[in-house]
């Protein structure tokens, strides 16, 4: 698996890369993160190919995980999509030290890091 880092001084984070790397996600979370719970947020064309996937394993490794999906695409990018999805999380009343995952790119990553 390769690493790259984002340089952001304080806020610099590492990507990992590879074929496979989704069989590390629990590892590499443990490796940065404390969190017990987690929500893991996809689009619909993600979600039962390498979603469920990834949830099952996440549950396997002892996270209490959730999955929620999305609109494929810029859809997934509206008020009315973020307000369903603020929603859904508020529900489960997250905390501080539980982790939100962005699985896909574009709209997804862009939606989950607002």
């Amino acid at each position: 698996m390769k690493t790259l880092r984002v340089e952001l001084q304080e806020r610099s984070y590492p990507v990992y890369i590879g074929r496979g790397a989704v069989l590390e996600t629990a590892a590499l979370l443990r490796a940065v993160s404390k969190a017990k719970r987690l929500v893991l947020i996809t689009d619909e064309h993600i979600a039962s190919e390498h979603g469920l996937p990834l949830l099952h394993l996440l549950r396997e490794a002892d996270y209490e995980a959730y999955m929620f999906t999305v609109s494929a695409g810029e859809e997934a990018k509206t008020l009315a999509q973020y307000a369903a999805l603020m929603e859904k999380l508020t529900a489960l009343q997250l905390q501080r030290s539980d982790a939100i995952l962005a699985l896909g790119g574009g709209a997804v990553g862009d939606l989950v890091g607002f």
